[in-house]
């Protein structure tokens, strides 16, 4: 009840006034002592609990673009790139002594950011911007996550003469994960065997490269690459274990602690150390609370029962971090759990390993198999065979390696340690570095991975199947729950027949569309600007083109050819089959010999048609790719790159044009307003940067458009735009953000808007 009552707050959009967190706390303290209304009680504590975060939060929510000369604490572990690097930071402002401190994503691109380290002070000229990201579906939600962790304001630092360090880095555990962190990755030849034992030795997974992620992520160890509770209780059993060998010592010399109360205490306050110097995560915050609370249970000679403990640590976890609930790891961790116990209860006589250790994979997989799916949007059917491998691999190779390498540079001197922790991580790497290729063909396989977009209807039903199949009665009973898995297996994410749907995803100052047709995908641009470097494709395009069930792309369009794009391409081809790539003419230089120019191509390339839909190349003499695409449903312009009158580039049949994309011009829009409504045109899209959708050019364009009647719609205000054409001339758009809840999304308002 007090989790309802917790993301009850944190998924209603609207804001509360300042006194509702109070009355509801002292409601549901009321409460409490009617044991009949304790349920709701607690729905009412957590509803006031996280009003008071929210509330909080808001206190230094940064409201609008803005630069400050701030003084800047680095509260993370840097992460160091070629460019610069990135990190947060808790901001003061000096000259506004009212002012909330801020805690910050703060970015610097420049060569003095190398020399940055966690817990120094900084003066630092910054342009600060509220916590606002792109928002497309299937990719991740990172509104959510600047929520999650307290961000208040995305901060960039400007290059100035006032840039200066301001105190160095005192002693602290911070300091100290980072410097053993950056010892564990220089010790290992490979970055990538030396990022992972970083991260398993101290949580540090900065320096885990994306290639990484989206191995550990299809094939379903995520969880064993971060610090999780598997880690914290093997450290503290190794822990209680040396302190009974040390008990017998000790008993010698007139010890009076009882032997078990020595090594539990050993063991929590170890553990508690090691779980900081692990960044504290929710993970290990479960459990370091399960485990304290079963140890104490225990000397006090009470039974513990393990349900009890998870509830505490439950209950301890949201006390100490309402924003924890936004997390997957919470969910995760706990559900797992709460799965394993309900297995452990279930069986009267006690099992072989193996068969032990198949049953619990099992149901932990069903059990996480919803919450999967909604944080996620898919599910590791690749994990199921690669966890039985992999755990025992991480428990007893990996993540020996990595603590005992720890554990010598703490406790040893930098002479001495060094020919041990080489030997330690040489090894780990080398484990490391057997599984890379064996883990990499595992999550290539095509089934590695299932992409799902069920309704939310299918979550009730979901949950009703989990615990079908959880209860320990007989199979023909609990079978019926695998009747959940059948929207899922006939879910076709496929328009229908002669239908066409057109996506404008919200990729900032770029474009990325895609079009579908029942059997065909074409992707216009891929959404990538200077310095991206392809990771548009990777965070916007590759996640909805898999919702949408595209694994091939008959044809990319890229209206500007640049690296970043060409990279952005590459990206496409190694994780789905591309078919022919066109892009438009550089101003100098010829194209590459793997892309055809759109304003040259051959008559069979100039003009296509798929499933009822013409496409057709209208950039006679410009030095772009407009693309116009027409058929029963309506009639559609991508005119990105292209300056001019709208007039050349309509079809030569007369048909009505009733959808634009329209051309960026500098921050405004290529096309003039007039043009558009002489044409008929309905519908007008832009895909516009924060600077450009903020700026005077493009309000007072927008305002104009409004009044001629004519629908705008923008990827920065409105998240990503999918318009679906049908036969009969209907057209239905569905709005990214107007589709989504939270109070995260609420929190920063969209540029123009204040």
């Amino acid at each position: 009840m007090l989790l309802a009552g917790l993301i009850g707050r944190l998924l209603c959009p609207d804001f509360w006034p300042h006194w509702a967190a109070g009355l509801l706390l002292l409601a549901g303290l009321g409460l409490l002592v009617l044991r009949s209304c304790r349920p709701l009680a607690f729905v009412l504590l957590g509803l006031g609990w996280g009003q008071q975060a929210v509330q909080q939060h808001q206190q230094g929510l940064q409201g609008s673009e803005e630069r400050s000369l701030v003084e800047a604490e680095i509260v993370s572990i840097p992460q160091i790139s070629g460019h610069g690097a990135s990190f947060t930071a808790r901001l003061i402002f000096p000259r506004e002594p009212q002012r909330a401190v801020q805690l910050a994503h703060v970015s610097w691109s420049s060569p003095q950011a190398w020399s940055v380290h966690a817990g120094e002070r900084w003066q630092l000229l910054m342009r600060l911007r509220p916590p606002r990201a792109s928002f497309n579906p299937g990719a991740v939600d990172m509104e959510r996550n600047y929520l999650r962790d307290h961000i208040q304001s995305l901060a960039a630092v400007i290059k100035s003469p006032l840039d200066q360090r301001l105190a160095a880095a005192p002693a602290s555990w911070l300091r100290l994960r980072e410097r053993l962190a950056r010892q564990i990755s220089a010790a290992v030849p490979d970055p990538a065997s030396g990022a992972l034992l970083a991260a398993l030795a101290v949580g540090e997974t900065g320096e885990v490269t994306r290639e990484q992620w989206r191995v550990f992520n299809a094939t379903g160890i995520t969880h064993l690459v971060a610090i999780s509770g598997m880690h914290v209780t093997l450290f503290a059993m190794l822990a209680m274990a040396v302190v009974r060998r040390l008990w017998q010592i000790a008993a010698r010399y007139g010890c009076g602690w009882p032997r078990e109360r020595c090594a539990a205490v050993a063991g929590i306050a170890l553990a508690s150390g090691y779980s900081l110097l692990a960044g504290f995560s929710v993970p290990t915050q479960r459990t370091l609370i399960m485990l304290s609370a079963w140890l104490l249970w225990r000397e006090c000679a009470r039974s513990a029962r393990a349900s009890s403990s998870l509830a505490v640590a439950v209950f301890m976890v949201v006390l100490w971090d309402p924003f924890a609930v936004l997390a997957a790891g919470f969910w995760l961790s706990f559900i797992a759990v709460a799965a394993i116990i309900g297995i452990a209860g279930g069986h009267l006589l006690p099992l072989s390993t193996v068969r032990t250790a198949v049953t619990v994979q099992m149901a932990v997989f069903v059990a996480l198999l919803p919450v999967t799916v909604a944080i996620f949007g898919s599910v590791s059917l690749a994990g199921l065979l690669v966890n039985v491998a992999a755990i025992p691999l991480f428990t007893y190779a990996l993540v020996p390696a990595a603590l005992g390498s720890t554990a010598v540079l703490l406790c040893l001197p930098a002479a001495w340690s060094a020919p041990l922790v080489q030997l330690l991580l040489r090894l780990g790497a080398a484990v490391a570095d057997t599984v890379a290729p064996w883990l990499s063909r595992a999550a290539d396989s095509p089934q590695a991975l299932w992409l799902l977009a069920p309704p939310l209807w299918w979550y009730p039903l979901a949950a009703l199947a989990v615990l079908l199949l959880l209860l320990p009665w007989a199979w023909p009973l609990r079978s019926l729950g695998l009747l959940s898995l059948w929207p899922l297996l006939s879910a076709d994410p496929r328009p229908p027949p002669g239908q066409l749907v057109l996506t404008v995803l919200d990729v900032g100052q770029a474009t990325a569309v895609l079009l579908q047709t029942r059997q065909h995908a074409l992707l216009y641009g891929t959404g990538d600007t200077f310095g991206s470097a392809g990771g548009s494709v990777e965070r916007a395009v590759l996640p909805y083109a898999r919702l949408q069930g595209v694994r091939r792309l008959d044809r990319v369009i890229l209206p500007r050819l640049d690296r970043d794009s060409g990279e952005g391409v590459g990206a496409l081809q190694a994780a789905m089959t591309v078919g022919p790539l066109f892009a438009a003419a550089p101003r100098s230089g010829p194209l590459p010999p793997e892309a055809e120019d759109c304003s040259q191509a051959d008559a069979p390339a100039r003009e296509w048609v798929w499933d009822g839909w013409r496409f057709q190349w209208r950039s006679e003499g410009a030095a772009s790719c407009v693309l116009h695409v027409a058929g029963p449903g309506g009639s559609v312009l991508l005119a990105e790159g292209y300056s001019g009158s709208l007039l050349p580039l309509l079809p030569p049949d007369g048909q009505q044009l009733d959808t634009v994309l329209l051309p960026r011009k500098g921050n405004g829009i290529g096309l003039a307003v007039s043009d558009l409504q002489a044409q008929a045109v309905t519908r007008g899209v832009a895909s516009l940067g924060r600077s450009a959708a903020s700026g005077p050019v493009w309000q007072a364009w927008r305002q104009q458009a409004l009044a001629s009647g004519l629908k705008v719609f923008d990827t920065t205000r409105d998240g990503a735009i999918r318009l679906q054409f049908a036969p009969d001339q209907r057209v239905q758009w569905q709005l990214a953000r107007a589709g989504s809840s939270g109070v995260w999304h609420a929190m920063a308002p969209p540029p123009g808007v204040r």
